[in-house]
């Protein structure tokens, strides 16, 4: 066997070999709407990792599933299940962006009007804006492997909430970690302790390789954060929730504000801690090889010229790229990985 045929036969290994990891997600993201979810007329976001149900007026998930459909929320709109449904969602806000809104706790809070203002191959966003003037507007925009929120404008303090289930219910083996790697049991509780930075959690199903990963991109904020398992039903964790009582610091005009969610398909903590800083650093959550961003190289299938970049989803990555702009290496197979977490095959 040729030495050139060896060098890609092993390149397509490892590209083959991360792809069964777990660690690149990659594909098409679409989004349908007037879908009912729980009683509430939702957006579906159908992504390679995950399905969201967004609910249209109360700006906030009913349901994050994953791919084996395990519902990392379990949303009920039956007042009387309390924290076995009727208080979970994400983001939660505070006044805003709770499933069930405007009816949630009884007082009325703004309804939101949620629209798609992006509608991408691999992007789409949804924009919602409060009725009255001067209140919340909230952006998320969904990509492959990661959903992020936007707060552009928020009427009072608020907070970022998960209130849900890890792997679809709430177990005491259940557990998160934070970065600086300790590792928190679910049954535990963390009151008004500013968490470390940079401020990220991911909860952990102890029966499935998968994790939820939650970012603060606003890091440090010397706020306090806090965690607890309320009635052995749900995660009640709280970016600049302050106390139990929903005591919500993130000032009103300290904004815009971004997080980020991702289900990652891992447990083990230095991936998470490396999805974690990629998505600080700008980046995908999948964006894990170490690689310059990937502008316009020319795109061509791999095994036919040299010169060729090609994503792995089997899309051209476009043409009309200068020498400049290429990778470095000059050749062999090799993986670069753009600026969205899409691992490309390249051939030189």
């Amino acid at each position: 066997m040729k030495e050139g045929s060896k060098m890609k036969k092993a390149a397509l290994f490892v590209v083959l070999a991360v792809f069964q990891s777990g660690i690149f997600a990659s594909g098409n993201v679409t989004a349908t709407d007037n879908i009912t979810d729980v009683n509430n007329s939702c957006f579906r976001i159908t992504t390679p990792t995950a399905t969201y149900y967004f609910d249209k007026v109360g700006a906030g998930f009913t349901s994050i599933v994953d791919k084996q459909g395990n519902d990392w929320i379990g949303y009920d709109d039956n007042s009387s299940s309390g924290s076995a449904g009727y208080y979970r969602g994400l983001p939660n806000l505070g006044d805003c962006c709770h499933p069930g809104y405007p009816s949630i706790y009884g007082e009325g809070p703004t309804d939101m009007t949620s629209t798609k203002t992006v509608d991408e191959t691999d992007h789409v966003r949804i924009t919602s804006i409060g009725h009255k003037s001067g209140t919340w507007q909230t952006a998320w925009d969904f990509y492959p492997s990661y959903a992020q929120l936007t707060v552009v404008s928020a009427a009072q303090a608020f907070a970022a909430i998960y209130e849900g289930t890890p792997g679809g219910s709430f177990q005491t083996s259940d557990y998160y970690y934070t970065s600086d790697g300790v590792k928190h049991m679910c049954s535990e509780t963390h009151d008004g302790v500013d968490l470390p930075d940079p401020e990220w959690v991911a909860f952990c199903d102890n029966s499935i390789n998968r994790c939820l990963l939650y970012v603060n991109h606003s890091s440090p904020d010397n706020i306090p954060d806090t965690y607890w398992g309320m009635e052995n039903n749900m995660t009640v964790f709280g970016f600049a929730r302050t106390c139990h009582g929903g005591c919500n610091a993130f000032p009103a005009a300290a904004v815009p504000k971004k997080f980020t969610i991702a289900l990652l398909e891992t447990r083990v903590f230095a991936n998470i801690k490396t999805a974690a800083e990629n998505v600080l650093s700008g980046g995908s959550p999948t964006r894990v090889l170490p690689a310059q961003e990937m502008r316009s190289l020319a795109g061509a299938r791999p095994g036919g010229a040299t010169g060729a970049a090609y994503d792995l989803r089997g899309s051209r990555l476009g043409a009309g790229a200068q020498a400049s702009q290429r990778p470095s290496k000059t050749s062999g197979v090799y993986v670069e990985v753009n600026a969205r977490g899409i691992g490309c095959l390249i051939i030189r």
